[in-house]
């Protein structure tokens, strides 16, 4: 019995919570925007995150530039 009834209000819990959700959908994404708004006021985005070049594209680079100051031409397939 007591299972039962933990069970049955269980039941009437999520579903008054999934109506109130539905009800106040707009209310509720409408106070999310502000919020986001305001942190977006705070931390505007400034830029990108890019990687440093490893040592093996510095190296790459090196051999290319050496190759056309020597006149020649470089296959990426040669130098990797």
């Amino acid at each position: 019995m007591l299972y039962a009834l933990g069970l049955l209000t269980g039941l009437l819990l999520s579903c008054l919570v999934f109506l109130m959700l539905t009800f106040y959908r707009s209310a509720i994404e409408q106070r999310i925007r502000v919020i986001e708004r305001k942190v977006q006021g705070l931390h505007p985005h400034t830029g990108s995150v890019y990687m440093p070049p490893s040592e093996v594209e510095e190296w790459q680079r090196s051999v290319i530039e050496e190759n056309k100051k020597n006149g020649f031409t470089t296959n990426i397939e040669d130098i990797t």
